[in-house]
């Protein structure tokens, strides 16, 4: 039983910055072409699910262009059609809902930027990524990877210092 002199609860968001900005504009979205207040509708479900859907191409992009840095055109094509079409991927995202793409494809892309030692960059999509979903920090372990193998190290600590300024600023 609450009293009189119990605090009130908090209302706290359970959810990284940058997927709240996520959340808010489909949010508006829905508001706009939408009166009713049912969630489980097609134009909510496909409003909610864009984003994921825009990861899961991403994806498939970074996925190719992580191929095109060692093999043929031909890898790099089957690899986009593999990666898109990988039902791991968009039937979590079109029937689920699911956002881990949303996740996926900065961080591939970080991965790319990292394979081509553009530190700055891959920084900044690691951050981009930290900023969507918690999951992100499991990609510390990459960075402290290219730590070990990599040259300069001033490059790759600016990077990952890059990427923590993003979350802060977010």
């Amino acid at each position: 039983c609450l009293s009189a002199r119990a605090p009130r609860p908090s209302v706290r968001c359970a959810y990284p910055p940058l997927s709240v900005y996520l959340f808010y504009v489909s949010g508006l979205a829905f508001r706009a072409v939408s009166a009713e207040r049912l969630i489980n509708t097609a134009s909510s479900q496909l409003l909610f699910s864009v984003w994921g859907i825009a990861g899961d191409l991403l994806v498939a992009a970074g996925c190719a262009a992580v191929v095109g840095l060692y093999r043929r055109e031909l890898a790099r094509r089957i690899t986009y059609a593999v990666a898109l079409f990988a039902p791991p991927l968009w039937w979590d995202t079109a029937v689920w809902g699911q956002t881990d793409s949303v996740l996926l494809a900065p961080a591939i892309w970080m991965l790319y930027y990292m394979l081509r030692q553009r530190w700055l960059a891959a920084g900044l999509l690691w951050g981009l990524a930290l900023g969507l979903k918690p999951q992100a920090i499991l990609f510390a372990p990459v960075w402290a990877f290219a730590m070990l193998t990599s040259r300069p190290r001033i490059q790759i600590v600016l990077g990952a210092v890059a990427g923590a300024a993003v979350l802060f600023v977010a």
